[in-house]
């Protein structure tokens, strides 16, 4: 089934090369299954990206695909490069991992205080609402904490999830 949605959306990009939504269906396409190629979605999400701006799954996953491929300063300015307000309703829960993975690129890249500002603004935002936190992974958050700013993150980051734990129970 996969190879056969790859095979119509790389049909569609040849019969309407202009049309961004074909590319970025390809891109999905190669990014999200395992016989993909981060190389060939990142393609797909810069033609579509050019084709139509502001196209923010375009945006947007041509920064994940950056981010993926390890190419630190230029994610990090995809992740700047994606309009926030893309981010509306069930969609809005992806800007903050936008954040987070952002954060991740900068301390990646060697932007410690930029990583660590963006890093104490998610956890700012998690700390005044738990739930927002309470479905994301925290996955970067939690590798900063652990590593490259343990003395800046870990001791909040083990109080916010005391704050997600007591809000969930709460809830119950």
């Amino acid at each position: 089934m996969i190879f056969a949605g790859r095979t119509a959306a790389e049909r569609a990009v040849q019969l309407r090369p202009n049309d961004a939504g074909a590319q970025v269906a390809l891109g999905m396409l190669h990014y999200s299954f395992q016989y993909g190629s981060i190389e060939s979605a990142l393609a797909c999400f810069e033609a579509a990206a050019v084709l139509d701006p502001s196209s923010g799954w375009a945006r947007l996953y041509r920064a994940h695909c950056l981010h993926d491929l390890g190419r630190w300063s230029e994610a990090a300015q995809a992740y700047f490069e994606v309009d926030p307000s893309f981010f509306v309703g069930p969609n809005a829960w992806r800007y903050d991992l936008l954040r987070e993975q952002r954060a991740w690129c900068l301390l990646q890249a060697g932007e410690r205080d930029q990583a660590l500002a963006e890093f104490l603004g998610i956890m700012q935002r998690y700390e005044l609402q738990p739930g927002l936190a309470r479905y994301q992974r925290l996955k970067e958050l939690t590798a900063a904490a652990e590593g490259p700013l343990q003395t800046d993150l870990s001791d909040r980051l083990a109080q916010l999830r005391r704050k997600i734990d007591a809000d969930e129970s709460e809830d119950q």
